[in-house]
């Protein structure tokens, strides 16, 4: 296949796939249109900075709380939507937090590593200057969703590896887990991937040149013995799931090392139509809601 038709076919589905939701992109311009008050920061890393969205209740500006990072999903290609900032504000809401939605650098203008070192820079970064935030560091969570939740757990990975502080708990929605073999059967079968198949679209649009093997990457190729050291974390993924296996294969290891996990499938079938959290699905947000009652955090 023509390396030049291949680029020009990767540019095509992200333009196209941008255009479809362009109308419920994040206007960083106009943020508080509810009781939040968001702001946008710079958080500093190595080479340059990257942006958050840091969302505070107006009755709780001051008030120290837990605080929900959360990794938007989007194949890698999309940005955040207002549905994004939606469903951190409806767990803020809930469990009284306040929340940092992560704009990390999107592919194929931006392809790996650099949204992944923009997540482990932003995380590293306010697990250490948690005062900033308005939090404890034991008090500060992840939630990822399909390739947000990748990058969660490429980030969780390097904490425990280095000893560093991590978060008290780790939530992943879909998580990506092999991006050489991502395959949704819907794209291929509408015929809007008439060129190449996803597997091949996520090797040339996010992985690169890089090994999609490494473990940052395709976590499903992560050594046990590198996840002991793993926050308490729910693995959540829908019924429909073709790579389910995968998923629970994650589940397994960590289960292996640490005693406070739990997986569970969620039923997608009735729910379509209620897809209001920014790709999460009202019965995976009432999973989650249910998880972070039933710990004795808040």
């Amino acid at each position: 296949m023509d390396d030049k038709l291949i680029k020009e076919q990767i540019f095509n589905i992200t333009k196209q796939a941008r255009e479809e939701m362009k109308d419920h992109l994040i206007d960083y311009n106009n943020l508080s249109k509810s009781p939040f008050i968001e702001r946008v920061r710079e958080i500093p890393r190595h080479k340059g900075r990257v942006k958050v969205i840091f969302g505070q209740h107006v009755d709780a500006v001051d008030q120290k709380r837990p605080l929900l990072i959360n990794i938007h999903g989007g194949s890698f290609i999309r940005p955040g939507t207002e549905r994004d900032l939606w469903f951190c504000q409806a767990l803020a809401e809930e469990f009284g937090m306040h929340y940092v939605h992560i704009i990390y650098s999107l592919s194929p203008e931006h392809p790996y590593p650099l949204a992944a070192k923009e997540c482990y820079s932003a995380i590293h970064f306010i697990l250490g200057a948690s005062e900033l935030y308005h939090t404890k560091q034991d008090s500060i969570y992840i939630v990822g969703r399909e390739a947000g939740a990748n990058l969660a757990l490429g980030v969780v990975q390097k904490l425990c590896s280095r000893n560093l502080p991590k978060p008290a708990r780790l939530i992943l929605d879909s998580p990506i887990m092999d991006v050489s073999m991502r395959i949704r059967k819907d794209h291929v079968d509408a015929g809007k991937i008439p060129l190449l198949s996803e597997k091949l679209f996520y090797q040339l649009a996010y992985v690169g040149e890089h090994d999609a093997v490494d473990p940052i990457l395709s976590p499903s190729y992560m050594n046990p013995l590198a996840i002991g050291a793993f926050p308490p974390t729910l693995i959540l993924e829908p019924d429909t799931n073709i790579h389910h296996q995968m998923t629970l294969g994650l589940a397994v290891k960590l289960k292996m090392t640490t005693r406070d996990i739990k997986y569970c499938d969620y039923d997608v079938e009735d729910d379509e139509n209620l897809d209001i959290t920014g790709g999460y699905h009202k019965s995976s947000y009432d999973q989650i809601v249910e998880y972070l009652s039933q710990t004795n955090d808040f």
